[in-house]
C-alpha cells in the first residue's frame, strides 16, 4: 500500500517519490522513504486495516523486511511507535 495513504497501492504515477518504494531504491532511501511515512495521532502500536490503515501497512512492510510475524512485531512495539521505529535499525 502507498506509504502516503494505507488506503491504496503503491503506484508510480502518484507524484510523490515518498509515496512509494522502487525496486531500485538503496536501504537508505528505503528507510527515508518509510520513516517519513503517513502514520496517525495515535502513540500506541496496533495493527487494524480498518481503523489504522496507515500504520497497519507499516506493520506489514516491516514484517516483510524482518520477516517477523505481524503478530509478533505488535507484541514487541505496542507500547509506542518510537519502539516500532527502532525495530527499523538492522
Amino acid at each position: 500500500m502507498s506509504l502516503r495513504d494505507g488506503t491504496v497501492k503503491m503506484s508510480k504515477s502518484d507524484a510523490s517519490e515518498l509515496s512509494r518504494i522502487h525496486l531500485d531504491d538503496s536501504p537508505d532511501e528505503v528507510l527515508k522513504k518509510i520513516r517519513k511515512a503517513k502514520t496517525d495521532s495515535e502513540a500506541s502500536v496496533s495493527y487494524d486495516k480498518v481503523i489504522r490503515p496507515e500504520v497497519s501497512n507499516l506493520i506489514e512492510i516491516l514484517s516483510e523486511l524482518r520477516e517477523e510475524s505481524i503478530a509478533a512485531l505488535v507484541q514487541v512495539s505496542f507500547l509506542s511507535m518510537y519502539v516500532l521505529s527502532c525495530r527499523l535499525e538492522v
